[in-house]
Order: C-alpha cells, then structure tokens, then sequence
C-alpha cells in the first residue's frame, strides 16, 4: 500500500476531524434517513399538490429562521471556539447570552410579520389562497427554530459534535415521524404534516437548552459575571447573516419561484427531487461542521502551513464519500423519485441535475467554511450574493419556459459558478487550494464501479420493484467502489479516520 510522509500529517487535528466527522456523520445519517422518511410519508399521503403548499410554507420558514439568527450562529461558533481555547469563561456566557437575547428578539418580531403578512403572500404573491393557514401555523416555529440554531451552534463551539447530533438530526425528525403518524390516524392531512414539523421544533429547543447547561454549566451561574463583547460579535456576524440568508436563497428561491410561476403539484414534485439531493450534503456538513473551529483556531495561532495540508485532506475525504451517493442518485433518479408515488417520477432530470449540483459542492464546498472562518465574512456575503442573485436571475429566465428542469438548471449553474469564485478566493489570499494528486482515485474507482452496474442492471438483472432495484444496484455498486478504492492504495491519514470511524461504529454498536 501506499504511504505519504508521516511527518507531514497532522496527526492531532486529524484525530480531532475524524472523532467529531464520525460523531455527526453517524448522526447525519440517520437525521437524514428520518427527515427523508418523514417527508416521503408526507408526499405519499399528500399528492404532489398539497406536497407543494406544505414545502412552500416551509421554505417561508427557513428564510425567517436566517434572519432571525441574525448571522450570531456563526459567530456564536467562532467566538465560543477562541475563548475557549484561552479558558475566558466570562466571555463565553457573554457571547452565548447576547446571541440569545438577540435572537429571540428578532424571532418573535418576524413571526408576528409573518401572521399579519399571510393572506397577502398567499394571495397577491403565490395566487394560493389555502397557503394562508400553512404560512400562519409556521410563523410560530420562527423564534423557536432561530434559538435552537444559536444554541446547538454554541455546543459545536466547545468542538462536542453530538450534542447537535442529537437535536437535530435524531430528536427532531424522529419526534417529527412520530407526530406525523399520529395525526395521520386521526384524519388530519396537510394541517397534520405542518403541526407535527412545528411541535418538534418546540420541543428541539426544550432539548438543545437541556445540553447546553451541560456543557457550560456557568452559563446559569449568578456569580459568574458575563463580559459582552457584543461590538465583535456583530461585526462578525451581520455580513454573515446576509451571506447565510443569500446562501439560503440560492437553496429554496427556486422553490418559491416555482410556486410563483407554476401549479403546487409542480413544487411538490421539485421539492421531492430536491430534498432528495440535499442527501448529498451529509458528508460535507459532517465533516466542516468539525473544520470550521478549526480553522478558526488554526488561523488565529497562524499555523497556515498546517491549515493548507488539512484543506486538502479533508477536501479528499469528502470528495471520495460523497461521490458514491451522487452517483448512485443519477443512475436511479427515476427509481427513487417512484418511491413518493408515480406522480413524481417527471421530476427525474430535476433529481440529475440537482444531485451533479451537490457533488460540486461537496467537492469544493469547504473553501466557503475556510473563508469565512477564518476571518473574511464580508467575503462570504460577497459571494453569496453573486449566487443569490444569478440563480434568481436564472429562474426568472428558465423556470417560465421549461418549468422545474429550468429551475434545477439555474442551482447547478449559480452552485458551480460561486464555487469556482472561492476556489480561486482561497488561493488569492492563502496560497492554498483544496488538489491532490491522489484525488484520481475515487474518480476513477467511482467511473469503473457506475460503469460495472450499468452493465450489470443493462444484460443480467433489472427488478420490476423500484426499492428492490436500487437496493440490489446500491450493494454492487458500493462494494465495487470499495474494493477498487483499496486497490489503489490507502495513505496514512485515511488510516487514522477509517479506524476513527471503525472505533465509533464499534462503540455505537
């Protein structure tokens, strides 16, 4: 097998990433199993009509969310990191209370917007007078939502990735299912599917404010006084906060341009595509939500050298985990979508292009993270704001004539293009970019694996059952992947995390 320099590798911040990496992905994927069982049971029961107001009051509701965080999760996340790393407690329940404070301020004053707002949207804007109520039963989540944010953010801050495992992608959606069920029983449909996604959002808060005096007991302590750096924070997190809220446009205009200028039906069938794809998220958010800190920490010590070698490894890591889970959405794109009903399955070419988008971004996605924690927010902003504003430019000019495809379209080509800008940002200021040489062996493991199925589901076998299919495809497929990635040789460092990973498996079990 093939080894790099052990002397280049560094090893401690490695083992950091990889524990945290294996903490959350364990987590991720089961959150993101649940979500997507709660959403199919929903699209199921629903029809791709009601589907669609369901999705479109929720897209409201996570533009609300952004700008009720004001940005502060962010820097909740960096500033807990750093007076962490000097032991300023005082500093830190500061920074945890101020972002709060703020946050809840903010949520409460929108979700009152949205009540008196609702009719209006629903009507004047979306030509859907039923999405009203929707859009009402939702502004009630805003300040609960928005607080959880800041709260499971300042947990990652002490680099305990679990904590945020355990609201959000376990507590939440599983309670989400639970409630969804129940309400299903009593005849209750898509008021049902919005109470069950509200009361879990509730209840999430409940939960992340339980961890949080866990981790830092101090934070109730009358005799601990709080030091305010609010100035500091502020300044760091307003360019965030637009950066975020346009980084959010770019993921759910479409769905409300859609619903702008087409049927509900056809949003329930592009949003089924793309929470689909969202899947392809998992290991990118698994593996920056543990890098951002430290990169914060990196950066503040001026250890760039060793910042750059981590850039590239986990660049590498996220590149070869998320690459078979993109290509396997393209070759049964139609599969999968059968599963939400026969309705869904036009939304195909949507789940294509959708899943190539995701597979850039989790390419390239952590010179985003890399910019903004280290220091450069109004950066970020930046170029949110070019990828907001060519993917609405897009929409305007796809969506009317070729519909939801045109809408996927217009994500793949802002998604690339402001990728493609960071990239060339990092290596401006840093003199770092996220390449390796070796980065040709998942491309080629992965080709040669697509390639195998394809041959294989073409002239020996192709299940009539649409789970079946994928689940026999996905075997081979991942199996050949594998023993091709072995093949080729491991380096060092992806010893450490695979037996990071193993370790983590073997203690989950």
């Amino acid at each position: 097998m093939k080894t790099s320099n052990s002397s280049a590798i560094p090893v401690p911040e490695i083992t950091t990433i990889a524990r945290g990496a294996g903490t959350i992905f364990i987590g991720m994927i089961l959150g993101a199993g649940l979500r997507f069982l709660f959403e199919f049971i929903v699209a199921r029961n629903l029809g791709p009509d009601l589907f669609g107001l369901f999705f479109l009051g929720l897209s409201v509701l996570k533009l609300a969310e952004i700008i009720s965080t004001l940005g502060l999760h962010r820097g909740v996340l960096r500033y807990v990191a750093l007076y962490q790393g000097v032991g300023d407690e005082p500093r830190i329940k500061g920074t945890i209370l101020f972002s709060l404070r703020a946050t809840l301020a903010v949520g409460f004053g929108l979700g009152i917007l949205i009540l008196t707002l609702s009719r209006f949207a629903a009507t004047a804007v979306f030509h859907k007078a039923e999405l009203a109520s929707i859009l009402r039963l939702f502004a009630v989540a805003v300040p609960f939502t928005a607080l959880t944010t800041i709260l499971v953010f300042a947990t990652q801050g002490f680099k305990i990735m679990r904590y945020r495992v355990y609201v959000r992608e376990l507590f939440e959606p599983a309670s989400r299912i639970l409630l969804v069920i129940g309400v299903a029983v009593i005849g209750w449909k898509l008021y049902g599917a919005v109470f069950s996604f509200v009361i879990s959002l509730v209840l999430g808060t409940v939960l992340a404010l339980y961890f949080i005096k866990k981790i830092f007991p101090s934070l109730t302590d009358k005799g601990l006084k709080s030091i305010f750096e609010s100035r500091d924070i502020l300044n760091f997190s307003w360019p965030l906060l637009l950066a975020d809220f346009f980084g959010l446009i770019v993921i759910w205009i479409n769905i409300l341009m859609i619903g702008y200028f087409k049927a509900s039906d056809e949003v329930g069938i592009y949003s089924a595509a793309h929470r689909t794809a969202l899947l392809g998220e998992v290991i990118l958010i698994s593996f920056n939500a543990i890098f951002s800190p430290i990169v914060a920490d990196l950066y503040n010590r001026k250890e760039i050298e060793k910042l750059a070698r981590l850039f590239k490894i986990v660049t590498k890591w996220i590149f070869s985990l998320s690459l078979p889970l993109c290509l396997l959405m393209l070759f049964f794109a139609s599969d999968i979508l059968h599963l939400f009903g026969q309705k869904y399955i036009p939304g195909a070419t949507c789940l294509v292009l959708l899943s190539i988008a995701q597979l850039v971004n989790s390419a390239l996605g952590s010179s985003g993270f890399l910019i903004m924690m280290s220091g450069k927010s109004r950066l970020n902003l930046i170029n949110n704001f070019i990828a907001a504003l060519l993917n609405i430019g897009l929409n305007v000019l796809l969506i009317p004539p070729y519909g939801i495809v045109g809408a996927a379209l217009s994500f793949l080509t802002s998604v690339s293009a402001v990728n493609i800008i960071m990239i060339i940002e990092v290596y401006a200021l840093y003199r770092m970019h996220p390449f390796r040489a070796d980065l040709y062996k998942p491309v080629l493991a992965g080709g040669v694996a697509y390639i195998i199925i394809l041959l294989l589901t073409k002239f020996l076998f192709r299940a009539e059952n649409s789970l079946l299919s994928i689940a026999i495809g996905s075997v081979i497929y991942l199996l050949s992947y594998a023993s091709l990635m072995y093949a080729l040789g491991i380096e060092d460092e992806d010893k450490i995390i695979l037996e990071k990973f193993r370790a983590k498996l073997l203690a989950s079990k």
